[in-house]
Parts: structure tokens; sequence; C-alpha cells
């Protein structure tokens, strides 16, 4: 005998109330005190009453679902970004679908066309590259888009959230030289994404800065991924001695990963061979055998600002109507990798020598 399935009228009854007031409840909704929001979820949840997704969307116009674009589920940083999104879409009762590109023109494409066709309420897309318009035909959809850690070109044209990518990787080179590097070898991102470009124009205003010049043998091009990290890497330590790099700054942290474990393949060791800067502060970075000084971006954040701007959109409340563009401040987070504890006991040693 199947089951009879619980609807907001049963709810109403057994709480003496309206369904459209039960709905409320149910919806999170605002207009209900606490005390009668709480007894009706009560009662909802001693029946495991599930709501009817298909018939509230008819009714609502709305599928109460959001799409995440991404470029791959490998990199921590956009499952951070997932975690804040969806802790407040879930809270708004809406739930994240998240589709990976792979930086790939044709998936994502794909996958735009399937926001379409599936009728998400909103976008979130991570996934931008620069020199193709597929991020820009979100825009074109009719529904709310916002651009998250990667933008388009113009970014007052869209709704983003992000970080200051340029003062990050300023400050990752400022720190290496500070500490007496003067060979710093580039892992930079792919440029056409706004975090490779951006970043390595960060990093070469520090050069500049600090009236250093970059040596265009100690640039290189990665994909973010650790595969291309420990490749750069490797590169750095075929030429001769002389033109090798005393420090390393990879534009994210997998792909400093990478790179720390092609060093100790070569037998180098870090930091006292050679120090390293990433960029990211992914979880991995702070374990206690890599101790990676980085630059946090604080990606959680980012998903979180945005996924409330969104619902804000899908909604039209509050300011909805208005650009929004949020770009948080980057932090050095210092670890073991750069070298600094041994900078600092090396002057602290040099300075007590002095007064013996």
């Amino acid at each position: 005998m199947t089951e009879k399935k619980i609807t907001l009228k049963d709810i109403a009854k057994l709480v003496n109330l309206s369904p459209s007031t039960v709905s409320l409840a149910i919806n999170n909704k605002p207009g209900l005190s606490k005390d009668t929001r709480e007894r009706i979820l009560r009662v909802a949840q001693a029946l495991n009453f599930t709501p009817n997704i298909a018939a509230r969307s008819l009714v609502t116009q709305r599928s109460n679902s959001v799409s995440l674009l991404i470029t791959t589920m490998k990199d921590q940083v956009f499952s951070s970004i997932a975690d804040g999104a969806n802790k407040v879409l879930r809270e708004k009762g809406y739930l994240l679908s998240i589709m990976p590109t792979e930086a790939d023109e044709i998936l994502e494409a794909r996958g735009i066309r399937a926001i379409r066709a599936r009728g998400f309420d909103g976008v979130i897309t991570c996934a931008s590259l620069l020199d193709n318009d597929n991020s820009k035909k979100l825009a074109d959809l009719g529904i709310p888009v916002i651009w998250v850690l990667r933008r388009c070109f113009n970014p007052f044209e869209v709704d983003c959230v992000g970080v200051n990518n340029r003062k990050g990787a300023y400050m990752a080179v400022e720190h290496l030289i500070r500490l007496g590097h003067k060979k710093i070898g580039l892992i930079n991102g792919p440029r056409n994404t706004a975090t490779g470009a951006e970043r390595l124009e960060g990093a070469l205003k520090a050069f500049k800065d600090y009236r250093l010049i970059p040596q265009d043998e100690l640039i290189h091009e990665g994909n973010f991924l650790r595969t291309s990290g420990y490749e750069v890497a490797s590169l750095f330590f075929k030429m001769k001695v002389r033109a090798q790099p005393t420090a390393i700054f990879a534009a994210n942290d997998d792909m400093a990963i990478g790179a720390l474990n092609a060093l100790a393949d070569n037998g180098l060791r870090v930091p006292k061979d050679i120090a390293l800067v990433g960029f990211g502060d992914i979880a991995a970075a702070s374990i206690r055998m890599l101790n990676i000084t980085t630059i946090a971006q604080h990606p959680y954040e980012m998903g979180r600002i945005a996924a409330k701007r969104l619902v804000e959109c899908i909604e039209k409340k509050g300011d909805y109507d208005k650009p929004f563009r949020v770009i948080l401040e980057p932090e050095l987070i210092i670890r073991e990798s750069c070298g600094f504890n041994l900078v600092k006991h090396y002057l602290i040693k040099k300075a007590k020598d002095r007064h013996v």
C-alpha cells in the first residue's frame, strides 16, 4: 500500500492555520511570528514533509535552483566558493548545481545551453575566459548572473565578487624581494583568464617598483593545475646554475604544490635552497609537511556574498537593479616555504654577534 503524501493542507489542519500561512513558514517567507513559524516547522518535520518543488515552480515561475559554473572539481578554491554559496542558498530554499567546464570553450557553451533549457533561476560563474564570448552570453539569458573570482574585461557591466589579484601578486613578489631575492621565477596562470592576467600584472609591477628587471626565461605560463607547476619548476632547473631562480612565485597554491614536488625531485630543499610562495591559501597549503607561504583570497566569503546578491536579484529585493561589485582585500600568510624564519634567525644571530 502506497503511503499518502503529506500536503500543506494536512499540516494546516494539524496546526489549525490556513495553508497559505503554512506555506510562508515552509518557504522561509516573512510575515509570521517566531513561535508560529517554529510550531509549523516542528509539525512538518515530524511528518517528514517534503515540498513539491515542481508544483511550486508552476506557481512561482521559478525552479528554486542555481547553477555554479567552475573550471574543475580538482581546485579547492572552487570547492570553498561552492561551500559559501551553498550555505546561503540552502537557507533560502535553493538547490545548487555545479557544472565543471574544464576550461573548455565547447563544454562551457554546452553548460550555458543546459542552464537555459533547465530553467535555472540564476547563475554564479567562476569559469569565465577573456578570449571567448560564452560568459557574455550568460548576461543575455534574461536571468541573474554574477561573476566570482574571474570576470569579463569590463567589470562594471556585470555583477562580480573577487579579490584584488594585482595587489595580492604584488604582495607575494614584494615579500620575496624584501627577503633578498632578485632572481624570482614566476609560474603564472593562463593569460586568457582575469586571474592569470591580473596576477602577472601585479608581479611585474613589484619588479618595476623595486627596480628589478624580470627575466623572460623565468616567466612561464601554467594552467592552475599541479602538473603545470611541476613542469615549469622542472624547466627552471634545466637552466645553467647561475640563471636559476632563488625563489618562485606560483599564481595559485596548486601550482605551488606541483613546484614543491619538482624541487624535491631535483634534490632541492624548501626554503633552505629555494623559497616558494603561492596564491589562494587552500587547506592543503597549511599542511605541516608543506607549510606554503601564500596569499589568502577568502573564496568561502566570495561564494557567500555572491549567493546573497544572486538571491536578491532573483527575488527582486533590495538594490537588485543597481551595479554590484565587491573586491576583497588579499592577505599575506607567512609560513615556512618562503624562508622568512631563516632570514629572521640569521638577522637575530648577526645582531647578537655584534654585541659579543
